[in-house]
C-alpha cells in the first residue's frame, strides 16, 4: 500500500498586510520609497510548514509623472515546495505644492516725474528673470499681465504688472492670497516750462 502526499498550500499570513501610502507631496525624481518592506520583514509575516522564501519587484505605474505617480512592491512569497502567493504595496503622490520664492522680489519703481504719456515701465522686470526666482522640482512657468490702475492721470498713475507663476502640474504661487506683481507709477511734477521770449514790461507811457 501506498500514502502519498504534498503540500499544496501557500504560506500564510499571519500578520496584517499594511495599508499602501498615499498622497506623498513630492515630484517622481523625489519619491520617498522607505515605506516598502525588505524581504525579511514580509517574511516574518507568513508560516508555512516547509519555511517561507520572499523575493520582491519594483515597478512604476506607467503613465506615472510629476502630476500623479506611483510606485508598486510586489512581494513573491514562496515555500519549499513552490506554493507561492503574490501581494502588493503601493507608494502614490504628486507635486502638491507651488514654486518657492528664493531670490528676492525686485522693488516696485515708484515717483517717476513723468506724466502719464511719457511713463516708462522699463522698471517692470520679464518673466524670464522672475522665472529665476523660484526653484520647484518640476519646471517653472511665469506669465504675465500689464494693466493701468484705473484711477489714472496725467497728475498721477501707476503701471501694474501681474506674475502668474506655476509649475507644469498647475501650482499657483500666490502671497497673502494674491498673484505676485510689481508697480511703476510717477506724475507729472514739473511746472510748465517757458518755450518763448516773455514780452517786455511797457514802460515811459506819455500820458496822465
Amino acid at each position: 500500500m501506498v500514502v502519498s502526499g504534498s503540500d499544496m498550500d501557500s504560506p500564510v499570513l499571519t500578520a496584517a498586510w499594511p495599508a499602501d501610502s498615499a498622497n506623498q507631496n513630492s515630484c517622481l525624481a523625489d519619491a520617498d520609497t522607505s515605506y516598502f518592506f525588505s524581504a525579511d520583514d514580509v517574511k516574518a509575516w507568513f508560516a508555512d510548514n516547509g519555511g517561507v522564501d520572499v523575493t520582491y519587484n519594483d515597478s512604476l505605474v506607467k503613465g506615472s509623472n510629476n502630476t500623479s505617480w506611483t510606485w508598486l512592491r510586489t512581494y513573491h512569497i514562496t515555500d519549499s515546495c513552490g506554493n507561492a502567493i503574490d501581494s502588493t504595496l503601493a507608494i502614490s503622490g504628486g507635486d502638491q505644492s507651488a514654486p518657492a520664492l528664493t531670490g528676492t522680489w525686485p522693488a516696485d519703481s515708484i515717483n517717476q516725474n513723468n506724466p502719464l504719456v511719457d511713463a516708462d515701465t522699463t522698471g517692470l522686470i520679464d518673466t524670464d528673470v522672475i522665472a529665476k526666482l523660484f526653484s520647484d522640482c518640476d519646471t517653472v512657468i511665469v506669465t504675465s499681465v500689464d494693466s493701468l490702475d484705473e484711477n489714472s492721470t496725467n497728475c498721477n498713475w501707476a503701471w501694474i504688472r501681474t506674475y502668474t507663476v506655476q509649475d507644469s502640474t498647475g501650482n499657483i504661487y500666490t502671497i497673502d492670497g494674491h498673484l505676485p506683481y510689481m508697480v511703476v507709477s510717477g506724475s507729472d511734477m514739473d511746472s510748465p516750462v517757458l518755450t518763448a521770449a516773455w514780452p517786455a514790461d511797457s514802460a515811459n507811457q506819455n500820458s496822465c
